[in-house]
C-alpha cells in the first residue's frame, strides 16, 4: 500500500469516527447513563446505586425517538451483568448496572427521564423541532430480592416474565397525546348533559367531567380524599403539590397515594367501569414554594400512574393549554367534591361552576394580599360575592376553559384568602389558580 492509500484510509477511519461521534447525544445525567458504541450499534449504559438489601429494585427509562416506530421491536432494559453476580454486587453494595438496548433502525433516541425505584433521578427535555414526530418509549426493569441467610436469594414468588417488563410506546407525537391515536383530548360524550364544588354550585351528571380525579391517600391506617386533579393522558394526573405535603410539611410516598378515576359519589366503594389507580411516582415542581409562608408558587405536581388506563365514557383526558394569553373576561369551569354552603366538609357528589377569569391589574388592585400571594406564574379568578367559588376540598382540581371545540386546563385550583372570622376561604375575595401554561414545557418532560 501506498503511502497515500495509508493517509486516504486513516482519514476515512477518523472521518467514520467523527461521524459517530456527531451522531452520539449528550447524556443529561453523565454520571447516570452514558451511550456506548460496541463497534455495530449504540446502546446506552446506565449505572445506579444498590438498593438496601432485600428492596425490589425497580428502573425505568423513557426515550425520545424522533420518528414513527412501526416496528414491534423497541429495544429493552436489561441487567448489564447475570442476575446472580447482579444480586451479589447489592450484597457488597456495589452499582448496579443496565444496558438499554435501542430500536433496531432508528435514530439514536435520547433520554427524557431515568426513574429509580419511584424517584425520577435524571430529567431531560430534548431540543426537537416543533412539530416534528416523536416517539417516547417506556422501558422497564424491576429486580425481585429477598434476605435469606444472610444474603440475596429469588423471592419464593420470583417470576422471571415479570421482571423484565415489556416496552410500551407511550405517544407518537409532539404533545404527549396517548398511544389511544383515535383518543382526542377534551371531549365530552354527548349523551352525558352539562349544566350550568363548591358553594352553591350545581350538581352534574356522573360522565359529564371525565378528566375529574379524585385522589386519597392513607394516613395511618385510612384512606382519606386530599385534593382533586385533573387526567391529561393514559398515565398522568396534574394536581396541586400543596396537596402532597403533610402537617409536618412531609412529602407524601407515592404508594401512599391512589387515584379514582371515573369516581363521582365519594362514598361509593365501586361505581360502573371506574378505575382505582395507584401511583408510581410523584413530581412536585422544583420551583415549589411557599412565600412568607403564604403564597404559593410554581404550585403543581405530576403524577404518574403505576400502569396505562384505558379510556371510556367516563374517563377521558383533558387537553394542555399551550398558549401564554390569559383569556381573562371569559368564563372558565372549576369541579370538586369540596365544602358547600352548609359547611359539609366535603360534598359526596362533584359540583360544577362557571367563574370569570380577571386580569393581572385587576387582582392586584383588588386588595393588597393579592401581591403577596399571587405569582408571575399564577392568576386570579372568582365572583367575590361571598357566596360563590372554589373552597377547602377543592385544591388540585382544575380550572378549564373551552376553545377550538375542545376543553383546556387552564389553571389549577391553588389558594384562597382565609376568612378573617371563621378561618375559611373568604369568597369575597378572588381565588388564586397555578397558570398551568406556564409549566408546559416541564410537564411534557413526562
Amino acid at each position: 500500500m501506498t503511502l497515500l492509500g495509508t493517509i486516504a484510509k486513516v482519514f476515512v477511519i477518523v472521518s467514520a469516527l467523527t461521524q459517530l461521534i456527531r451522531c452520539q447525544p449528550n447524556s443529561p445525567c453523565p454520571r447516570i447513563f452514558n451511550y456506548i458504541y460496541n463497534g455495530q450499534h449504540w446502546q446506552g449504559a446506565i449505572e445506579v446505586t444498590s438498593p438496601p438489601i432485600g428492596v425490589t429494585m425497580n428502573l425505568a427509562v423513557v426515550l425520545l425517538v424522533p420518528q414513527k416506530i412501526d416496528t414491534e421491536d423497541l429495544g429493552s432494559l436489561e441487567l448489564w451483568i447475570n442476575r446472580e453476580n447482579t444480586l451479589q454486587r447489592i450484597a457488597n453494595n456495589q452499582k448496579v448496572r443496565y444496558r438499554v438496548k435501542f430500536p433496531p433502525e432508528a435514530p439514536i433516541p435520547r433520554v427524557s427521564s431515568i426513574i429509580y425505584n419511584g424517584k425520577r433521578i435524571c430529567t431531560n427535555k430534548p431540543n426537537y423541532l416543533e412539530g416534528l414526530l416523536v416517539t417516547q418509549i417506556r422501558l422497564e426493569h424491576t429486580l425481585y430480592t429477598a434476605l435469606a441467610k444472610e444474603r440475596l436469594s429469588v423471592g419464593e414468588n420470583y417470576d422471571k416474565i415479570a421482571e423484565k417488563g415489556e416496552p410500551e410506546v407511550i405517544f407518537q407525537n409532539r404533545f404527549g397525546i396517548t398511544k389511544h391515536t383515535e383518543q382526542q383530548c377534551g371531549k365530552i360524550q354527548s349523551k352525558f348533559t352539562v349544566t350550568n364544588l363548591m358553594m352553591y354550585g350545581n350538581k352534574m351528571e356522573r360522565g359529564s367531567w371525565p378528566w375529574l380525579v379524585a385522589l386519597h391517600a392513607y394516613k395511618s391506617t385510612s384512606l382519606s380524599f386530599i385534593c382533586g386533579g385533573t387526567l391529561i393522558s393514559d398515565r398522568i394526573i396534574l394536581s396541586a403539590a400543596h396537596c402532597f405535603h403533610n402537617r409536618h410539611d412531609q412529602l407524601f410516598v407515592a404508594s401512599d397515594v391512589i387515584a379514582f378515576l371515573g369516581k363521582h359519589n365519594l362514598r361509593k366503594l365501586t361505581e360502573k367501569d371506574a378505575v382505582i389507580a395507584e401511583i408510581s411516582s410523584i413530581e412536585i415542581h422544583p420551583d415549589f414554594s411557599r412565600n412568607n409562608g403564604e403564597a404559593f408558587d410554581a404550585d403543581i405536581a405530576v403524577l404518574i400512574m403505576q400502569k396505562s388506563i384505558d379510556f371510556g365514557d367516563f374517563i377521558q383526558p383533558a387537553c394542555l393549554r399551550h398558549s401564554n394569553k390569559l383569556p381573562s373576561g371569559r368564563l372558565g369551569v372549576i369541579v370538586g367534591w369540596g365544602r358547600d354552603e352548609h359547611n359539609n366538609l366535603l360534598t359526596f357528589e362533584p359540583r360544577r361552576l362557571e367563574i370569570p377569569i380577571v386580569s393581572e391589574a385587576e387582582c392586584l388592585a383588588a386588595g393588597k394580599v393579592f401581591s403577596v400571594i399571587t405569582t408571575s406564574r399564577t392568576f386570579c379568578g372568582g365572583w367575590r360575592d361571598g357566596k360563590r367559588g372554589p373552597c377547602h376540598g377543592d385544591s388540585g382540581s382544575g380550572l378549564l376553559i373551552y376553545e377550538d371545540h375542545k376543553w383546556h386546563l387552564l389553571g389549577i385550583i391553588s389558594i384562597a384568602v382565609k376568612h378573617p372570622i371563621s378561618g375559611l376561604c373568604d369568597l369575597s375575595q378572588y381565588v388564586v389558580f397555578t397558570d398551568v401554561s406556564k409549566f408546559t414545557d416541564w410537564i411534557e418532560l413526562f
